[in-house]
């Protein structure tokens, strides 16, 4: 089997000191100002206040998730890592 080449070490030790300046230099740099306040990248539109939460019980019309999975072996197969068995 052919030996794998390999990068030179200059190479790496230069490409691993910029990328470490690129990060610090990001890091450093402050957010930019909109009106007296940093922008939200994840800002979608205006703030509104959900529906408050309704007291008694559920609606009688909700699904049977007992009989889904029971109906549906591999629905429980694939979702044992969300904890939910």
């Amino acid at each position: 089997m052919k030996r794998a080449r390999r990068f030179p070490g200059r190479l790496l030790r230069w490409t691993s000191i910029c990328v470490c300046l690129a990060l610090v230099l990001v890091s450093l740099v402050p957010l930019p100002l909109v009106k007296g306040k940093a922008s939200n990248p994840f800002a979608q539109g205006p703030k509104i206040t959900p529906p408050l939460p309704q007291k008694g019980a559920p609606f009688p019309n909700l699904p049977n998730l007992d009989l889904i999975k029971r109906q549906n072996p591999d629905l429980e197969r694939h979702h044992t890592h969300l904890g939910d068995v």
